[in-house]
């Protein structure tokens, strides 16, 4: 499974809600290193 996790979980919408809260930037490096697991 090549595809990002993330991406089922943070919509576009949930990510433009994290950019404005800060959040954005920890999601995006831990998506850059592969994400989390989907057992």
């Amino acid at each position: 499974m090549n595809e990002i996790t993330s991406d089922v979980a943070f919509t576009p919408t949930v990510k433009a809600i994290q950019s404005r809260k800060g959040s954005r930037d920890s999601y995006a490096r831990v998506e850059q290193r592969g994400g989390w697991r989907a057992t």
